[in-house]
């Protein structure tokens, strides 16, 4: 067997470092929570050559034994892929691709469970749209623990998330029909009619039919699940539009004979998927990156029916085990002060007068130039804020993002330069320089630069929300810089 590669297996395995399961730390240790008999107990693995991994539990000694032995199987660590390697390498347009990433292996989800809610959630969905749905699930539903530091979730249970009324679930982003395919696997599993060790007896194609008797799954969802939850690498999901993009963005525009390419991979094609996937997120900046912790979407769907919700006239973000909105201090309170704001023009000042031209592009340029180092990748300033309106400028740099946002108004953002990507729980839209999109209010949101970029936010909010927001107790009466906490 050939070398190991933890980060490109970690990176196939969680998809996008937003993933708050599967951690993956700046010193490259892949860090998971897990439910044992006892209780929970984390898992570190390190690897320290290209033949060994590492691994550390702390949990119940009793536990352990089992751990290691799951934590092996989702890494697939003892997994033989030489045909696969073999096979690439006969592929023109695969071959540079397969040496770029050799050393992935098959990764595996803890749990048949885990395997239904990660495939069912990414039906029709974009890359970015189904991990913030499948983010909000677990952080509404799993178990929070802290290892060194590092916020880590457990995986919700099956009993856990069907015992959620479906109008929680749906909070997530989780449409009607999602919600009702999980319930029906979710209760086939706690039932016994369904299970990983019956799966494992059938063949791929009996398995992937018995998967389907299930109201929801379909071919390619049958398809994933075998993929990703058995690690079964004899199946290859076929009609997958992100596939085919990701074809696209390996082979180039030249024509491609997939079925040629797949005869010569079986009975390991299922790889390719891998590979295909490890190319997009290699394009994004993706593989290998650091978890990104700090910011937690607001789950708005467990407020106790009737309760009166107060609003503010900020986007609303969520702490790491802490619920509810937060309220950010006026600028000129100087709590939660941006620093660059700090070195700026006072808020009062900037927004004072009845009229205000703006070269965004020289903005930007000096939002650029200034000293403070960027804070997640971006820098940002307010234009412009006037009762329920508020224009926000930000320069990203390369890889800069903002996490699971919303509002409650109208939001627009436009690309002055650069290209964007804003994911909600229905697509990932793509925003070249010049691009407008316009976003109702409530839509959780997501952006992310592949390149320098400058955006313009601007937030237009509900009446209602401006009554609230003027009469809430610990807003500063006058302050004139309320910022969005779009950090």
């Amino acid at each position: 067997m050939g070398p190991y590669r933890l980060d490109l297996t970690v990176s196939v395995l969680r998809r996008l470092s937003t993933n708050v399961v599967d951690v993956f730390t700046a010193e490259g240790h892949y860090l998971r929570a897990l439910d044992g008999t006892s209780g929970p107990a984390v898992v570190r693995v390190e690897q320290t050559d290209p033949r060994t991994l590492t691994v550390s539990i702390e949990g119940d000694a009793d536990d352990q034994g089992g751990m290691l032995t799951l934590v092996g199987r989702m890494l697939g660590a003892d997994r033989n892929v030489t045909h696969f390697e073999r096979a690439a390498a006969t592929v023109p347009w695969l071959r540079p691709l397969a040496i770029r990433m050799h050393g992935v292996k098959p990764p595996r989800y803890s749990t048949l469970w885990e395997a239904f809610v990660n495939v069912v959630a990414f039906q029709q969905l974009s890359l970015r749209a189904a991990i913030a749905i499948v983010r909000r699930l677990i952080v509404a539903f799993g178990r929070p623990l802290e290892s060194d530091g590092v916020q880590l979730y457990a995986f919700p249970s099956a009993e856990q998330v069907l015992a959620a009324d479906d109008t929680v679930l749906r909070a997530t982003g989780l449409s009607a029909g999602k919600v009702a395919t999980l319930r029906h696997a979710g209760e086939a599993l706690i039932s016994g009619t369904l299970s990983e060790v019956m799966l494992e007896e059938l063949s791929s194609a009996e398995a992937a039919a018995l998967l389907q008797q299930i109201k929801g799954i379909g071919p390619w969802t049958a398809t994933v699940i075998l993929l990703r939850g058995l690690g079964r690498l004899d199946v290859f999901p076929m009609n997958d539009t992100s596939v085919a993009r990701n074809l696209g963005l390996v082979a180039g525009p030249a024509p491609l004979d997939v079925a040629s390419a797949l005869d010569a991979l079986q009975p390991q094609q299922g790889m390719l998927y891998y590979h295909l996937l490890l190319a997009r997120l290699e394009a994004r900046g993706e593989v290998g990156r650091a978890s990104v912790s700090g910011v937690i979407p607001k789950i708005i769907g467990n407020e106790r029916r009737g309760s009166k919700r107060s609003r503010d006239t900020t986007l609303r973000e969520r702490q790491p085990g802490k619920s509810g909105a937060r309220r950010v201090p006026q600028l000129d309170g100087g709590v939660n002060m941006d620093p660059a704001d700090r070195q700026r023009v006072r808020a009062s000042e900037r927004f004072a007068g009845s009229e205000h031209l703006f070269d965004l592009v020289a903005s930007a340029e000096a939002l650029r130039r200034e000293a403070d180092p960027a804070r997640d990748g971006h820098r940002q300033i307010t234009l412009v804020h006037e009762g329920g309106m508020s224009a926000v400028l930000f320069d990203f740099e390369a890889g800069g993002r903002l996490s699971d946002h919303e509002a409650d108004g109208l939001v627009t953002i436009q690309t002055i330069a650069g290209m964007v990507d804003v994911a909600t729980p229905q697509t990932t839209h793509e925003l070249p320089a010049g691009s407008l999109l316009v976003l109702e209010a409530g839509i959780v949101h997501d952006v992310v630069a592949h390149l320098p970029s400058q955006v313009l936010l601007i937030v237009h909010l509900r009446h209602d929300s401006i009554d609230d927001s003027i009469s809430s107790p610990g807003l500063c009466a006058g302050a004139s810089d309320t910022r969005p906490s779009v950090r």
